[in-house]
Parts: structure tokens; sequence; C-alpha cells
């Protein structure tokens, strides 16, 4: 039996919206950084990637003592450095997922237009505080999780070990930074929880360090899944991997060409993304300047600034999640300990 606290989270809740942050980055990140790669190259990059995440969450764990909220009133030029990361990170996540539906399904549809219906969805859940978003992510967690077995299922007759032959040992680059980075980066928002919001603190770090571990895991065998069907020079040409891999499906004759499918969870990850980034910014925003309208200015800079490009660099994307890492590692008081 699951219960609903009004103002509190439990850790259960918080781990499936944890789930769903670290996947929300493989469509527009992971899956094209290790292409090209060797898959010897790609498994000791998750495997680094894991390592460092896993330390990382650990030093975050042992300083989380603080409201971050709190602690950012006495700290206006530290507020600024994590709203413009945010900011770069919340355009990023936008304008590529806009740009995927739009490749997808909405072919003719101007992508401004994506952009403006995607943003106001995003905006009407982060309004409702991030106590909706969260349950919304809980809910939606139902449908992404049958969407992951039917793409499994009905895939797995598709698998050919050969695809994953030969395996090369020598490494030449390993791309571990950038899974690093675009794994840990979304669940940094989540430190506008004060830390006494969270029912049983300690339940909530073990959850946290069990469904980091569940994701790697399902990283790895979606990785080496995707590259079993595909093959890794397949991989390295077309632009979306995971989706064309659902183009083969046939259910029973009557369901083929599944690949929109796959489009809902795509959504759902960049949907509570994007409104989890935007609470974050708006929440730290009136920190510093709040007026009757904040929300609204925060929302039309967004829009304005996003159909002003048609990508983010990803040197931009990487050096703003690398600042945002390491303001947040410093940012906490270690006077106390949990």
């Amino acid at each position: 039996m699951i219960i609903l606290y009004k103002d509190k989270y439990t850790s259960f809740e918080l781990a499936i919206l944890i789930f769903i942050l670290l996947n929300s980055t493989f469509s527009t990140v992971i899956i094209n950084v290790i292409k090209n790669h060797s898959i010897s190259e790609i498994i000791v990059s998750i495997l680094i990637s894991f390592i460092l995440g896993l330390i990382y969450l650990l030093i975050i764990f042992k300083n989380y003592n603080e409201d971050l909220i709190e602690s950012l009133k006495r700290k206006r030029i530290t507020s600024i450095i994590l709203i413009t990361c945010a900011f770069i990170m919340e355009l990023f996540f936008l304008v590529n997922s806009s740009l995927i539906f739009k490749d997808i399904l909405l072919p003719s549809i101007d992508n401004k237009i994506i952009i403006l219906v995607f943003l106001l969805a995003a905006f009407f859940l982060a309004s409702k505080g991030l106590k909706s978003l969260v349950i919304s992510s809980n809910l939606l967690f139902i449908i992404y999780l049958l969407i992951i077995l039917i793409s499994f299922s009905f895939n797995i007759l598709n698998v050919d070990p050969i695809n994953l032959l030969p395996i090369e040992f020598k490494i030449n680059k390993l791309p571990f930074m950038s899974i690093f980075l675009s794994t840990i980066s979304p669940l940094l928002f989540l430190l506008i929880i004060p830390k006494n919001k969270i029912l049983n603190f300690n339940d909530y770090k073990n959850k946290v360090k069990k469904t980091y571990v569940i994701f790697y895991i399902y990283l790895f065998t979606k990785i080496l899944f995707i590259i079993s069907i595909l093959g890794i020079k397949y991989l390295s040409i077309i632009k979306y991997p995971e989706i064309t891999i659902l183009k083969s499906i046939n259910i029973f004759n009557f369901f083929e060409r599944l690949e929109e499918l796959l489009i809902i969870n795509i959504f759902i990850e960049n949907f509570i993304l994007v409104s989890l980034a935007l609470l974050y910014i708006i929440t730290l925003t009136k920190n510093i300047i709040n007026f009757k309208f904040t929300n609204y200015l925060v929302l039309l800079l967004i829009f304005i600034l996003s159909i002003s490009f048609n990508n983010i660099s990803l040197t931009l994307f990487y050096i703003s999640n690398i600042i945002f890492i390491i303001v947040n590692l410093f940012n906490y008081k270690r006077k106390y300990r949990s």
C-alpha cells in the first residue's frame, strides 16, 4: 500500500522520479556519445561513469545537511551560477527533445510551435509545485515501465549475438565523462528538497543508491540490446537507434512499426526533466528577486532563447554541467553529519 504525504516525500516516490531522471538524457546525449566507439570502450566507460557517479552521490549525501534555498539566500553569486547552469541545461533539453518529436511524429509542424506547447505543459506542471511533479512522475512511470517491457519482449527475436562481435580490447578514447555528466546533473535539481521534508532520510539514501545501481544495469543492458540488434557500425550512422529497433516489431501481425510507441517514453523522460529544471530555475530566481510575475518572466525568457537556437552546443552543455556539479559539491556546510 502506497501512502501519499501532502508535505513530505517518501523515498519510494523519489526513487521512481530519480530513475526517470537518470534515463532522461539517453536519447539526447548518451546514445550519441557512444557512437563510433567499440563495445569494449563503451563497457569500460559505463563502468567508470558508474563509479564516479556513486562516489559523487556519497559525498553529496554526506554534506546534505541544510535547506538549499535557505543557504542560497546568503550566496547570491552561487545562486546566479546555479541558475545560469540550469538555464543552459533547460534550453538543451527543450530544444533537443522538440527536435526528436518533430523528426519522428510532427515533421510538418514548425519547431517553434512544438517548443511552445511542450514548454507550456512543463510550466503548468512546474507551477503546481514539486510534490505534484513527483506524483505525476510516479503515475507516468506505470506507462513508462510497460513500454520498456514491450520494447524488450517483442524485440528479443531480433537479437543477434554476432552483432556484438568482434569485441576489440584496444581502447583509444573513453566517453565516460559524457555519460557521468549527463546522468548526474539532472539528479541535482532535487537538492531543492529540504532534508527535513524527506521521510526517513537514511532510507532515501539507500534507495537512491539502489536506484542508481539498477539504472546502470538497465543502461548497460539497453545499450548491448540495441547493438545486438543493429550492430555497432549501423548504430553509428542512424540518427535514432533506439527508435529504429522498434520498426521491426510485429505483434501478432496486428501492430507493426511501433517506433512511435517509444516516443511516449522519451516524452515522459524529457517532460519530467524540463518541468523539474524549470521549477528549479523559478525557485532559485524567486530566492533572489521575487515579484508578482517572476514565473512568467522566466517562462518568456526560456521560450525566446529556445526558439533563437537551432541547437544548443554539446560543449556548452558539458561545461554548464561541470560547473553545476562542482558548485553543488562544495555548496553545503560540513558542520553536521547525517
